[in-house]
């Protein structure tokens, strides 16, 4: 299990900062990942350095951001994320994905995937027609 993000607008950052507060909290226990695809996108719209510095998030609750410009980068982080979980769950058996595992064992198919994104031309807009 993990998130996986395309560029989006306010509801699609809603469901991201839903999911990081429940990691944050405690309310989801496992250490999930969170992949957000579109570098450039992502770290213009959002300061991440600047919830750190303010102290609103931790530097352990930024770096389980990983930014990627593909969807493969994407597959490929979200694989070495779910297997980090899983070998964390390891030496717990009474983990509840450790007994599904068990019970239910999955097979990976293996998806071809080839999906890039190009940042958005953005209007160049002067500071007395931002909205405040």
């Amino acid at each position: 299990m993990g998130l996986v993000v395309a560029p989006g607008g306010l509801g699609t950052c809603d469901e991201l900062f839903e999911l990081m507060t429940l990691m944050q909290t405690g309310k989801i226990k496992r250490n999930l990942p969170i992949i957000l695809i579109g570098k450039t996108f992502w770290k213009a719209c959002i300061n991440w350095e600047a919830f750190v510095e303010y102290g609103m998030i931790s530097e352990a609750d930024a770096s389980q951001l990983v930014f990627v410009d593909t969807a493969d980068e994407a597959f490929e982080a979200l694989t070495r994320g779910i297997l980090a979980v899983e070998a964390a769950e390891a030496g717990n058996p009474q983990s509840p994905s450790r007994k599904s595992l068990k019970s239910n064992p999955v097979s990976p198919t293996p998806m071809p995937v080839s999906v890039s994104f190009k940042p958005a031309e953005r209007p160049k807009v002067s500071g007395e027609e931002r909205i405040a």
